[in-house]
């Protein structure tokens, strides 16, 4: 079962992507509301393997999740961004990212 970190500060949001993730066998991790709570949740991890995350790109208060995505930077994990500000969707935006389709 791949375990997903979610990151959205939009509890409705988060909410659904937690629906359809279960509904694809996944294990989520958090869900988490801000980089810091997603910093710190994966330094606690401690090694446990975590396969992959959905990050929202623009959180509130002009923050942007790109410090998560850096700590998530080994070839192990697929990184993908949900940018509410250009459109929706869900699209990778950080180079060697896989498609939902290709990382489940």
């Amino acid at each position: 079962m791949p375990r997903i970190l979610l990151l959205d500060d939009e509890p409705l949001i988060a909410m659904m992507m937690q629906g359809w993730l279960t509904e694809l066998d996944c294990e989520i991790v958090g869900p988490v509301h801000s980089v810091r709570s997603a910093l710190m949740l994966l330094d606690g991890l401690d090694g446990v393997a975590l396969d992959g995350a959905i990050l929202d790109l623009s959180l509130g208060n002009n923050e942007k999740s790109y410090a998560v995505a850096s700590v998530l930077r080994d070839p192990r994990y697929s990184v993908r961004f949900r940018d509410r500000l250009r459109g929706g969707g869900c699209r990778s935006t950080v180079s060697g990212c896989v498609g939902p389709e290709q990382a489940f």
